[in-house]
């Protein structure tokens, strides 16, 4: 039996980098402060790669992005063993 490697492109426009925050305790009408706040690397496709890696999927992701702030996008890609061919250009 041989076993086979799916292989996925996924193509993402406008990626993403994602501020979420954790709070203790949620109440309506009232204020909540975040404890804990993470920035991570995000948008559609990249976030479907993701997903796609974790299952097993030989993935490669591409797009455009930003030279202004690749790294954390760099940095998910090299953790999650997916092939980097984003085109980088000018700009956030």
């Amino acid at each position: 039996m041989t076993n086979k490697t799916n292989k996925v492109v996924t193509i993402t426009l406008n990626p993403a980098l994602d501020l979420t925050g954790s709070v203790n305790e949620l109440n309506v009408g009232s204020v909540s402060l975040v404890q804990q706040s993470n920035l991570h690397a995000a948008g559609k496709g990249v976030n479907v790669a993701k997903v796609l890696s974790d299952l097993g999927a030989d993935v490669t992701v591409t797009g455009f992005l930003g030279k202004d702030h690749p790294e954390l996008f760099h940095q998910l890609f090299n953790d999650i063993n997916v092939k980097n061919e984003f085109v980088e250009v000018k700009g956030a």
